[in-house]
Order: structure tokens, then C-alpha cells, then sequence
């Protein structure tokens, strides 16, 4: 036989099936050594068909009357390229090719390079130890020296985690589809029930997270996807038996499937994880991988690893019209967690490059489309305002804050008619959910805007103007309230109804506006707080710290004083100089563009509240020096703000370790991890 037509042979396909008698009937090998190589010869193997008998038992122990027992297999299975085929890829580079042989994880290595024989003989593998479509060998494979090409066909923000997966093992191929079964993670809910639920999150979450599109969910979904879209639908549905049960159910499925890796589309990883981030049972305080930030976390990592914080990986990327929506909704609701909770901003609005979004980033630009272009409007002005808190004691500071209020006076001035709460001259505000809940979070970030730039900012301005957006929100809330409907909102509003319980708590704590209104508007928010409850049980963590702060601050303030109670120091000027006169008339002409910008922000009848009269008492009558501008007149200064305490009190350690009640099916959820 010619040594050189046996070394230059092509590798046989292997059957993956085998039984024991045959796999152990082989003649042992010999060796052919030369000069300058070695090469080592075995007989021909007994031919096992048990892979292709249906009875179960092989030709050869039919034959000889034996009993047939399939043989395990030891080896790792091979590098294939079939689950990363260029179907998988979205087309990225031609099905001729095949994955390449990138590197070798150390098991396979020590396959590779070593076997040891029966007889205890070290020997290199034979040709035989490889099927015919292993990666590296064979007519179309990709070796490394052209890997930079493939990787430069694939676009930007493909799944450059399905790389590693070649070289998962065996052990770890099975223990995840254990895994997977074990949950039934990839059962899908009936379809009558899967169809309420998806219209459920178009009806609902679209217009707050608009980050799947109906298309998405018909062309072979992601099962990932289903069952994200789901789990949020779920979330909308009204308060029952099943509720907590069958949601908890639809987010360890989709939990499994995001820690398993089953999904490889990054778009699709990105959708799911910004829809998980819409359930949270447990609360900030609590140190635990179940809550919407860690979800939001993940999301913010891979939105960098792709590159989707700049704005020239959309002109490669397909599907770039959802991705920088989901772009968007990560930005702004990571800078929502940084202002309510104070915690490092994981993305510097420096690094974000990304253009606002815009009609044709929406497949149907409708009304629930327009809503979320307009939160994202408003709650995008948080990563202006931590930039100004973070730059206290910069020269530019004041003029930085006085652009923010320009910015929500343009955003108001310029809202859609069809999102207006009022139409024309009438008084009387028409209910719409919707257009509610875009306006609470308006007069959320005119709160956030009096905590973080507040130094900026004069108490006598700042304290009334906080309260008339909370006094804002109690009213809005209460009618929402009284139509039994705020089980449709996030849980996001669990903060924003304690953000509004603040000011009127400072209110009453000796303020000259406390009196029965701040009670009754603070009572309709802790009524919103436990309505929420219900639903989202890390409301009651809130409520409970709310009514401490309550307690501690207004326990030493006489009710009977409401009528009688004057003006404070709050109202005045560090060095006690009041800022108006009783008529109402400015003298400190610096305030006076201040004053002006803060009641622009409020362009409502006054049925919307019945604070909106507060303005009336510093609204400035005498205007600024001849000639001044909004650009030119300096901001008031006041280092000792005093609507700062009340929202870092907030999250005393105290209030906090045992206000947490979780549901009933998730009992175990961040228990003793409270700080």
C-alpha cells in the first residue's frame, strides 16, 4: 500500500453511534516511522450500522446472536459549523463557508494533540478522529488569516457573544437543555392567551417602551422575544388569583433563556432585556440580580459592546430604526435611575452620540409612536441635570440650569395639541390615560430639576415651585385613582408618587403653605402608594418610609397654626432679606428672569390645581435692569437649599430594613439583603 495516498486521504465520516461489541473488535495499530515524519496505521475498524438500524440492534450482533448495547460516546463532539450556518449570520458571509478554527478550549486541545491507547501507548490521532465537517479542514474553510474580512461582512451589532459558543462542551450542550426542559422555558402560552397578551403591551407599555414591533412577533419570532412581550403584557392585567403566579412564571422563562445564551440575535437580546426591565418586584434597597436595574445594567454593557452609543454604527447596522429606539429608552431610563436614586451614571451623556429619535424610526408613526418620542424628550433632560449637579461650583452652572428651564418651557410650549390636558379656553381638563401620565412625568422632572440644581436656584422660588408640581401630580393621580386604572402603570411610579409626597411633607413641616391642602394631596399619594401595591410590593418599602419621614418632620407642627402661619426663612434670602413685598412686587431685580422661566413652566388654568395662586406672590411685577436678557441676568445662589433633605432622607438606612413586604409567590426574593 503507498504511504503517501493513505496520508493524503480525505477523513471518513464517523458514525456518532456505535455498540460496544463492535467498537471493541479493531486490530491494534502499527507504526510507519520516517526521516521526517511519522505516521501511524491501524487496521480497519469493524463497521458498526447500528446508527442506521431501526430495531436497535446492529448487523453484526444480529449475526451473531449477541446482545446489542449502544457505546457512550467520550469524545467532545466536534467544532460544527451547523448551528452558526450563514442563515444564522442574517447572510453575513457565504453557506459555502464554514465556522472557523479560531482557538481550541483546553479539553479539546488535550483530545487534539494526545490519545492514550488500550495498551497504555501514547499515539497521535488518526485520520479517522474527525468527521469529514470539522472546522479547519475541508474545501471553504475560514482560517484565521482571513477571519478580520469575515468579521468586517459581519454588521456592527451582530452577536459577537456566538462566538464562544463552538466551544462550549459536551456537559455544558446538555446541562442547559436540561436546564431549559427543567423550566419549560420554551413553552409558549396558548394562543389564544399569547395573543391578549402581545395586544396587552401594544395597548399599554408600546407608547412607554416602544422596542418590538409587530412584525417582530410574526415572521418566526424569537421564543425569547414571546415570551418577554408576554411577561410584560401579563403585567397589565387587572389584579387576580393567577396574576403573580403566572407572571413569576413567564420571568424565570425568560430569565433562563437570557443566562442559558439560547438566543443569538443581539437585537433580539436588547428587545427582551428592555422589556424584563418593565417587571420589578423587588425593591432598590435591596441588594439582588432580580431587580429592573441589573436587567438595564446588562442591556447598557451590550448597547456599548456593539457600538450603539454612536451614531455611525447605525449606518452599517440592520434594522437600525428599532435599535436606536431601544437605544433611546436604555438612555433615558438609566438616567431616571440615577437622578430618583442616586447612583453612578453608567452612560455619560459625553458618550452617548446617538440623533434624536424621529417619524421614520417608527414603522407607523401613530399616537402611541408620538407619546414615546415626547417622553423621551422630556425625561432626556435628566442627563443635563446631573451634569449640572455634578459641576456645583462651576462658573457656568447657573446659566447650564437656566438652559434646563428653557428646555421644559420649550417642551411644553411646543407639545401637540392632541397631548394637551386642557383644549383652548376650556377649564376642563378630558380624560385620557395616556396623555395623564405624560404629564406626571413632566412634573417629575420639574422636581428632579429643584433637587439636583437647586443650589442654583432661590428657596422662595424653588419650594413653591416643587410644590405646585407635586400638588400637580396629586391631582392628575386622584382622577386616575378614581377610574380604577393605575394598576396599568409601571412600576417606575412607585417613585414618582414618592417623589411628589416630598414637597408637601416640607410643606407641613413649618412652611408658610402648610396647611389642609398639603394634607389631603399627600393623602390622595400614600392612597397611589398603596393602590400600587397591589401590584408592584415594593410600593409598600415607600409608603412605610414616607410616613417615618412624615412623622419626623411634621410631629412637632401644630395644625391649628395653618391659618395663622406666616412667612419662613425658607422664603428668604441667606443673609434674611425677604425677596417680596407683601403686595407681591419683586424687588430683587436677579430673580426676576428666574421668576418668569418658573411660572412659564406651569401654563395650565388654575382648576388644575389649587396651588397654581402661589405664583401670584412671586411673580415679578418690577422687570429686570433695561437692556437684560435671559443670557445676561446672573442666577441666585443659595448654598443652603432646603429641598434637599427631604429627598436624601428619603433612604435612611433605618426606614428601610423592614418595610419590604413581597408577594406571596416570592417569598424569597432579597431576603436579609436589605441595607
Amino acid at each position: 500500500m503507498d504511504l503517501g495516498s493513505i496520508s493524503r486521504r480525505r477523513p471518513r465520516t464517523r458514525a456518532r453511534v456505535v455498540c460496544v461489541a463492535c467498537h471493541s473488535r479493531k486490530v491494534s495499530g502499527r507504526s510507519v516511522r520516517g526521516r521526517e515524519n511519522s505516521i501511524d496505521i491501524f487496521a480497519i475498524k469493524v463497521k458498526c450500522d447500528l446508527q442506521q438500524q431501526p430495531g436497535g440492534t446492529c448487523g453484526n450482533c444480529q449475526r451473531l446472536g449477541q446482545r446489542c448495547r449502544t457505546r457512550e460516546l467520550s469524545r467532545p463532539i466536534p467544532r460544527a459549523s451547523a448551528p452558526f450556518s450563514a442563515a444564522n449570520l442574517k447572510g453575513s458571509f457565504s453557506p459555502r463557508r464554514r465556522w472557523p478554527e479560531i482557538r481550541e478550549s483546553p479539553n479539546d486541545a488535550l483530545h487534539r494533540n494526545r490519545r492514550v491507547s488500550r495498551g497504555g501507548e501514547e499515539q497521535e490521532p488518526g485520520d479517522d478522529d474527525y468527521d469529514d465537517d470539522g472546522g479547519g479542514g475541508g474545501e471553504g474553510a475560514l482560517t484565521p488569516t482571513n477571519l478580520a474580512d469575515m468579521r468586517e461582512s459581519i454588521v456592527p451589532y451582530a452577536s459577537r457573544s456566538s462566538l464562544t459558543d463552538p466551544y462550549r462542551t459536551t456537559v455544558s450542550r446538555t446541562l442547559q437543555a436540561d436546564y431549559l426542559n427543567l423550566c419549560g422555558a420554551l413553552d409558549l402560552p396558548s394562543p389564544l392567551m399569547e395573543e391578549a397578551l402581545q395586544d396587552n403591551y401594544f395597548e399599554h407599555v408600546y407608547r412607554r417602551c416602544a422596542v418590538v414591533d409587530r412584525i417582530h412577533l410574526s415572521q418566526k419570532p424569537s421564543v425569547l422575544l414571546l415570551q418577554a412581550v408576554c411577561l410584560t403584557g401579563s403585567s397589565m392585567r387587572q389584579m387576580g388569583p393567577e396574576y403573580f403566579s403566572t407572571c413569576e412564571l413567564l420571568y424565570i422563562k425568560v430569565k433562563t433563556l437570557l443566562i442559558t445564551n439560547h438566543e443569538k440575535d443581539l437585537r433580539t437580546i436588547l428587545q427582551s432585556l428592555c422589556l424584563v426591565s418593565c417587571w420589578n418586584t423587588t425593591p432598590m434597597q435591596v441588594v439582588s440580580m432580580e431587580s429592573a436595574y441589573h436587567w438595564l445594567s446588562i442591556a447598557i454593557r451590550l448597547l456599548f459592546q456593539a457600538g450603539l452609543h454612536r451614531e455611525e454604527t447605525y449606518v452599517t447596522a440592520k434594522e437600525p430604526r428599532v435599535l436606536r429606539r431601544i437605544a433611546w429608552y436604555i438612555y433615558t431610563m438609566e438616567k431616571s435611575y440615577s437622578c430618583g436614586l442616586g447612583l453612578p451614571c453608567m452612560i455619560r451623556p459625553c458618550d452617548f452620540h446617538v440623533r434624536p429619535l424621529a417619524p421614520e424610526d417608527f414603522d407607523n408613526f401613530d399616537e402611541k409612536s408620538q407619546l414615546f418620542v415626547e417622553l423621551n424628550k422630556v425625561n432626556s433632560l435628566r442627563a443635563r441635570m446631573l451634569e449640572v449637579h455634578w459641576r456645583k461650583g462651576e462658573n457656568d452652572c447657573a446659566e447650564a440650569a437656566y438652559d434646563i428651564l428653557r428646555s421644559l418651557r420649550e417642551w411644553i410650549d411646543q407639545l401637540p395639541d392632541q397631548f394637551r390636558l386642557y383644549r383652548g379656553n376650556d377649564p376642563k381638563r378630558h380624560y385620557r390615560r395616556a396623555v395623564y401620565e405624560l404629564h406626571i412625568h413632566y412634573f417629575v422632572v420639574i422636581a428632579t430639576f429643584f433637587h439636583l440644581c437647586g443650589y442654583a436656584v432661590r428657596a422662595s422660588i424653588a419650594n413653591p415651585a416643587a410644590l405646585v408640581a407635586s400638588s400637580c401630580m396629586a391631582r392628575l393621580y386622584e382622577e386616575v385613582l378614581y377610574r380604577e386604572e393605575l394598576g396599568l402603570f409601571l412600576p417606575i411610579h412607585n417613585w414618582y408618587l414618592s417623589i411628589a409626597c416630598l414637597p408637601q411633607i416640607h410643606a407641613l413641616s413649618g412652611s408658610r403653605h402648610a396647611d389642609a391642602t398639603s394634607e389631603e394631596e399627600l393623602g390622595i399619594l400614600r392612597r397611589g402608594l398603596q393602590t400600587m401595591a397591589i401590584k408592584w410590593p415594593q410600593a409598600n418599602n415607600l409608603r412605610t418610609s414616607i410616613d417615618r419621614l412624615y412623622e419626623r418632620r411634621v410631629s412637632n407642627f401644630q395644625p391649628n397654626s395653618y391659618q395663622n402661619q406666616t412667612r419662613v426663612s425658607d422664603d428668604r434670602d441667606p443673609d434674611g432679606r425677604s425677596e417680596c413685598t407683601h403686595d407681591g412686587v419683586v424687588v430683587d431685580n436677579s430673580s426676576s428672569v428666574l421668576n418668569r422661566l418658573v411660572c412659564d413652566l406651569f401654563p395650565f388654568p388654575t382648576s388644575i390645581s389649587p396651588r397654581m395662586d402661589i405664583f401670584e406672590a412671586i411673580e415679578p411685577i418690577i422687570s429686570g435692569p433695561e437692556g437684560a436678557t435671559e443670557t445676561t441676568v446672573p442666577a441666585a445662589w443659595d448654598e443652603d437649599y432646603q429641598f434637599d433633605w427631604t429627598l436624601n432622607l428619603l433612604f435612611d438606612p433605618d426606614s428601610l430594613t423592614d418595610g419590604y413586604v413581597p408577594s406571596s409567590s416570592m417569598q424569597n426574593f432579597g431576603k436579609g439583603l436589605a441595607f
